[in-house]
């Protein structure tokens, strides 16, 4: 069977849409004047408010925000005291010195720690605790700098994690909670001079001996997974670290002066070591040398701890992640939690698993990251046959399923397929890849050797991804934001960097209601599923035993009457699509790269809102169909306004998609008693004030404001449509106070039947309509008649950006000149003048010349893409 996902906004509705109660104590992402109508982000702590930012933003002390560099290659001890999770805190400790074995990872050579040697010898360590697992690939001791101190004299590395669920005791020393570390290297010799040591860890077997335990891999695999590093002295020279001259003692302090030796010289000249009393009693001809030693000063100063960079699902569930795992015998996800990325060893998702079976793991990492690795461990008590690996940036296939881009393994569409008798049972997984931009994880995996018969036990514990590069894709969302009363949305600004291949997109959405939600709570913390059907979840809650159960969080969140995310706005300054007035508000930013190495920055947002002119605009226009594209057409508007007391307007704006031409006739308002006997009151042309305008929008001002004694109003308008669907959008606005308040569509009159502003046209097949010829036989002679020939024509159907020519071929069919006009909507009316000129500018020999338009059109059903006239040019 085929198995499907649910797209991410599906899977997680209930977490992203449950905000915090308004009335609780809560940082505001958000700040709003005094008097309501602006509304402003431009701090570090407005940012840290918004959703979505968990791991993947960067925010700077003067309030901007951008996407996270994310590290390659990275020396994680520098960081462990950043880390704490469950019981297991980051940070060095000793048996000796112990406020110096901070120095250890601070990436300064000039600090160091040592072994207090005057202390028991079972002191003589220290041990970083890197606060979470970490898959290590390389070790390094450095010692301090010849002059600052000695190379341990003779050490052992050893290497701890968390012992994995249902472990063997081998773990923690007999009867006891002591962490039975294992050895990755010792000195066999004492050591004097090498002063940098390197250890590459690798899974290959732990504990040795009795309790030995065999980790076995893809092959692939790189590291080792770790919690503690332990570094053990076992043997110093105390007081005999180095031999040094009577000048060089002399000068030293007590503290650092170390053994004296003595010696008797012989009658054969040997000299032989006698204690100082001996020597003192001797006579000076048989006195011999005194060797002077300073004290040895073990010290290290920098332990490195080398994986592969930052872990991109670390904590994914805090930027509104989600971690999934499923079969293809019961294809329902099953949350795993945030036990797959919290860098706990001996938590995890475990269930059972049974040969032949496909279980699929499904990760969403909350973000688009450029990554190149990605590793598995699973340490249950089975390890596993196969496990595959596909990404996807959340581009959709044909079907509407994401589009998957394989990575390894045997694996077709979401299956494992043709797979031979397979024993490898593999713990430890690694995948490599060129760097690609993804966001969503799929891992298809099961057992399909000697063990399909029986089910065993399988754990996956940590998955760890990793790549270089700012965050590809950010999406951030702000709280709910909270209006006294319902505004009008009027426009949206904001101010951005934005290097070469990288964008921001800024989006809102509004409504009127709330409405309160749960969220359900294992003991763990891991939300009750399903997350987004309060009723089931609260089920599933009451089932568990009370030790079981967490805690119950009630959050509101956008209710039943909120409009989806509005369409991104192209420029700063834009209009809110928004619907409005409305009392609540949200705002998402998108921050975007194609580029690693490049990364937008948003500085501020700012909002300007306005008292609405009525309580509700409800707009509908009549006929819905016209007969043919390009030719005039008369619409009405009828627009129903309900008014609050001291409300009022006196302007309407109506604009056109598709690039309609619209030109006023007359508009009509009155009761809805005087529209039921036809006679509202009436305003021609010349007594409304039209305002300049484009085109496609009509705008004008009444010679009155209208209020609570008007029901409807009529705007009867000729259009001019190029489109097989054009909609018309209206506004209204005081003119003392501007500020454009949205009609919605809907029922507004019962003298039609539409509830919609959308028109349709029945004849829309044809592309290019209506083209004339002015002045088609041409003389260029300067005298300012028939000077140029004009082409004028309509373009409709063809929606994307576009060069519309007019090309100019001679009789032998090649082409000599030509005209261009380029716009982003192609439909509406042109008027492209030709001057007889060639491509160079000079004027073409008299005769006759073709003028050919031709449109580049995607349907097939479209006709009259091309066309075209014969010009006479003569002298």
């Amino acid at each position: 069977m085929r198995v499907s996902f649910l797209h991410p906004t599906q899977a997680r509705t209930a977490i992203l849409l449950l905000l915090l109660s308004p009335f609780a104590v809560w940082p505001q992402g958000h700040s709003i004047s005094n008097d309501g109508n602006q509304i402003v982000i431009n701090r570090a702590s407005h940012w840290r408010a918004w959703a979505g930012t968990g791991g993947t933003v960067e925010i700077s002390t003067d309030g901007s925000i951008g996407p996270k560099f994310i590290r390659k290659n990275l020396n994680i001890a520098l960081e462990a005291p950043d880390f704490a999770t469950g019981d297991n805190v980051g940070g060095m400790v000793a048996g000796s010195n112990v406020r110096d074995a901070r120095f250890l990872i601070d990436g300064d050579m000039s600090t160091t720690w040592g072994p207090d040697l005057d202390a028991p010898r079972t002191d003589w360590w220290v041990e970083l605790n890197l606060g979470h697992v970490v898959v290590v690939e390389k070790i390094v001791l450095r010692f301090a700098e010849e002059g600052d101190g000695d190379p341990f004299n003779q050490f052992r590395v050893l290497l701890w994690h968390t012992p994995p669920p249902d472990s063997s005791p081998a773990f923690y020393l007999s009867g006891t909670s002591t962490p039975n570390y294992w050895e990755i290297g010792r000195t066999d010799r004492p050591n004097k001079t090498q002063r940098v040591f390197e250890y590459f860890p690798a899974p290959l077997s732990q504990f040795g001996g009795v309790g030995h335990r065999t980790i076995r891999t893809d092959g692939a695999f790189s590291g080792d997974p770790l919690e503690m590093i332990r570094i053990v002295v076992t043997n110093s020279d105390l007081d005999r670290g180095e031999e040094v001259t009577l000048e060089e003692y002399d000068a030293m302090s007590t503290d650092q002066q170390g053994a004296l030796e003595y010696f008797r010289r012989e009658p054969s000249g040997r000299q032989t070591p006698i204690l100082q009393t001996e020597w003192e009693n001797i006579t000076p001809e048989r006195q011999g040398d005194i060797h002077y030693f300073r004290r040895e000063v073990p010290r290290l100063a920098e332990i490195e701890v080398w994986s592969l960079g930052d872990n991109l699902i670390f904590d994914v569930a805090n930027r509104g992640g989600l971690a999934t795992v499923e079969t293809d015998a019961s294809p329902v996800p099953k949350n795993m939690g945030n036990t797959i990325s919290d860098g706990i060893y001996n938590s995890g998702h475990s269930g059972t698993i049974f040969g032949g079976l496909v279980y699929h793991a499904f990760i969403d990492l909350g973000a688009h990251f450029w990554i190149d690795t990605v590793k598995f461990l699973n340490d249950g008590v089975g390890g596993l046959d196969e496990l595959a690996l596909q990404v996807s940036d959340g581009s959709l296939a044909p079907d509407g399923s994401f589009d998957w881009t394989q990575v390894a393994g045997n694996n077709v569409a979401g299956q494992l397929k043709n797979i031979p008798e397979l024993d490898n049972q593999n713990k430890y997984f690694q995948f490599e890849m060129e760097p690609t931009v993804a966001r969503y994880i799929r891992a298809p995996f099961g057992n399909f050797g000697r063990f399909q018969n029986r089910k065993l036990w399988y754990a996956i514990l940590e998955v760890l991804v990793y790549g270089e590069g700012h965050v590809a894709g950010v999406d951030l969302t702000s709280d709910l934001i909270l209006l006294d009363s319902s505004k009008n949305l009027l426009s949206i600004n904001w101010e951005a960097t934005t290097p070469g291949g990288t964008s921001v997109q800024l989006q809102s959405r509004s409504g009127n209601t709330l409405e309160e939600r749960f969220l359900y709570f294992d003991s763990d913390g891991n939300p009750i599923e399903p997350i987004d059907d309060p009723v089931k979840a609260k089920r599933n809650y009451d089932r568990k035993p009370d030790q079981k159960k967490g805690e119950i969080k009630a959050l509101f969140g956008a209710g039943g009457d909120w409009s989806p995310w509005s369409k991104p706005y192209v420029a700063s300054g834009a209009a809110i699509t928004s619907p409005s007035p409305r009392q609540y508000l949200q705002i998402r930013a998108t921050l975007l790269s194609d580029d690693p190495s490049a990364a937008a920055s948003l500085h501020s947002i700012d909002m300007t809102l306005s008292d609405p002119v009525a309580d509700r605009l409800v707009g509908e226009v009549w006929p819905t169909q016209i007969e043919a594209l390009g030719r005039p057409q008369q619409l009405s508007y009828f627009l129903r306004p309900t008014f609050k007391r001291g409300q009022g307007f006196d302007e309407v704006r109506i604009d056109a998609s598709s690039g309609a031409a619209l030109e006023l006739i007359e508009t009509r308002i009155g009761s809805d008693a005087d529209f039921s006997v036809n006679e509202p009151t009436v305003f021609g042309t010349a007594e409304l004030e039209v305002v300049d305008s484009p085109d496609s929008t009509l705008w004008f001002r009444l010679p009155q404001q209208l209020d609570n004694d008007v029901d409807l109003v009529e705007v009867r308008f000729l259009t001019t449509t190029f489109s097989t669907s054009t909609s018309f959008r209206a506004s209204s606005q005081d003119s003392d106070t501007p500020g454009w308040q949205r009609v919605d569509p809907g029922d507004a009159t019962d003298l039609v039947n539409s509830q919609t502003t959308a028109v349709l046209a029945l004849d829309g097949n044809r592309v290019i309509l209506g083209l004339t010829v002015e002045s088609p036989v041409m003389t260029p002679n300067g005298d300012g008649r028939n000077d140029e020939t004009i082409f004028n024509f309509n373009i409709a159907r063809i929606s994307s950006e576009q060069t519309i020519t007019v090309a100019i071929y001679d009789l032998s069919g090649s082409m000599v000149g030509q005209v261009t006009e380029e716009r982003k909507d192609p439909r509406g009316g042109y008027s492209m003048p030709w001057k007889g000129q060639d491509t160079k500018g000079d004027l073409v020999p008299p005769g006759i010349y073709i003028a050919r338009i031709e449109v580049d059109s995607q349907s097939a059903s479209a006709a009259s893409t091309s066309v075209q006239r014969l010009v006479h040019v003569a002298y």
